[in-house]
């Protein structure tokens, strides 16, 4: 009470930032605690949420990284975004009868959260409403939930299993990603629209392969005969997995479906498939004209295009570790970019020199004219480099992740650096301008610029 009057509302901001807070008593009379109420309070270990709140804006209590534990009665129907964000101490929530919806990044980063009480009315997991929260070994997702957000589980490292009930009518991308301990994911016989075998994610009909658990210690991985479609991210981050086996009935292979599986040494194809095939372990479509994904636990430190191939997809040899050199043949005619990133022991891509499109000098992949530097191999010690005259443009992550290069010339000829030209180049200290420097966006890391 106020000069004799309730308190129902906690307005924005309210406490905003009071960094020496520990402790805050809510009056019953409180309704509304609004948003950033008391976001950033990093002293704050001790809040009571009143048994009639009915809001709960967001951000109200991001980043209170000294809460432990937090009660959120069934009163509230308005659990807004980003609530709990953050609060990297908090060890157990309990969300009591009556909240129907976790919004989007609500518990996102509470990195020691262990245990959270969900109750049987919710209906709704939001957007990344648990990204991150990397000790949370177990979760019990009630049957009245339709829907479970994009990324809502994403990055929860400790998880082992998760158990998908009846009701459940929406998955979005990456719910359950980068769950690196996830081992199985099972879903309620009598889901209409989801189904599980062997501890793997599909639609109801098993025509969908939609989640993987990357988890899983099995090294060989046969996908089902009924199987026609591998959903976008399917594997990404399969930690085991040595060998994937696909049938003759798959028709479509989403984007990033085998990104990060880097165990991942052959993947094999029937040959009774029409729109695929294999050699050496390696896949591409059905007349080896488009080179899709290298395995990229594969051991093997050179790696020749095969003879026929004209296309080289994009991130094909996404951090390939192992590969130190990569031949193209004259055959090849597009590649896009960036095929070899992340590719840590790379020095070398030749090209043959019957090739119309590209060519490369000292290692260095350019196109053909000369123009555009497509990818400089990062695994090269060397520690300075100067891109030669003439060179109009460096494309997309061309020098992405270069650890040793600490300097690079740039001609007065180049007129555009492409996003992400230079990041993740941790060593980079100067990037020295012959001329006016080009408009970039997003080249990469803060370097030093001199003209």
């Amino acid at each position: 009470m106020i000069d004799g009057r309730y308190v129902t509302h906690i307005g924005d901001s309210a406490f905003r930032d009071c960094t020496s807070l520990t402790s805050v008593i809510i009056p019953e009379s409180v309704s509304w605690i609004d948003e950033s109420a008391f976001r950033g309070c990093s002293s704050l270990s001790s809040i009571n949420i009143p048994s009639g709140t009915t809001r709960l804006a967001a951000y109200a209590f991001q980043g209170c990284t000294s809460l432990t534990s937090i009660t959120v009665p069934g009163s509230v129907t308005d659990f807004g975004g980003y609530v709990f964000q953050d609060c990297t101490s908090l060890t157990s929530v309990t969300l009591m009868e009556g909240v129907y919806i976790i919004r989007d990044s609500a518990f996102q980063g509470c990195t020691s959260l262990t245990s959270i009480s969900l109750p049987t009315s919710l209906t709704s997991i939001g957007r990344y409403a648990f990204q991150g929260c990397t000790s949370l070994t177990s979760i019990t997702i009630p049957d009245a939930v339709y829907t479970i957000s994009t990324g809502a589980f994403r990055g929860c490292s400790s998880l082992t299993s998760i158990t998908i009930p009846d009701g459940v009518g929406i998955i979005g991308q990456l719910a359950f990603g980068d769950c690196s301990s996830l081992e199985s994911i099972t879903v309620g016989e009598g889901n209409h629209l989801f189904s599980s075998m062997d501890g793997v994610l599909f639609d109801k009909d098993g025509t969908t392969l939609i989640q993987y658990p990357i988890g899983s210690p099995r090294t060989v991985y046969a996908v089902p005969e009924s199987v026609t479609s591998i959903g976008q991210y399917a594997f990404r981050g399969s930690s085991s997995l040595a060998s994937l086996y696909l049938p003759a009935s798959v028709v479509s292979i989403g984007n990033y479906a085998l990104w990060d599986c880097t165990s991942l040494t052959s993947i094999d194809v029937s040959e009774t498939n029409e729109y695929y095939s294999s050699m050496d372990g390696v896949l591409f479509d059905k007349e080896k004209k488009k080179l899709i994904q290298y395995p990229i636990g594969s051991p093997d430190a050179d790696y020749i295009v095969p003879d026929g191939v004209t296309s080289i997809e994009s991130n094909s040899f996404y951090r390939a570790s192992s590969l130190t050199s990569v031949t193209i043949p004259g055959s090849v005619t597009s590649i896009a970019q960036p095929a070899f990133r992340g590719c840590t022991s790379l020095i070398e891509i030749s090209v043959d020199a019957s090739n119309e499109h590209y060519t490369s000098i000292g290692g260095v992949l350019f196109d053909k004219g000369m123009n555009k530097l497509m990818q400089y191999p990062i695994g090269l010690p060397s520690a300075d480099y100067v891109i030669p005259d003439g060179v109009t443009s460096v494309e997309k992550f061309a020098f992405d992740g270069c650890s040793s290069l600490t300097s690079v010339t740039i001609p007065s000829s180049v007129t555009n650096i492409r996003e992400g030209a230079f990041y993740q180049s941790s060593s980079l200290r100067a990037i020295n301008f012959r001329g006016t420097p080009p408009v970039s966006k997003r080249p990469g890391p803060k370097a030093p610029a001199q003209k």
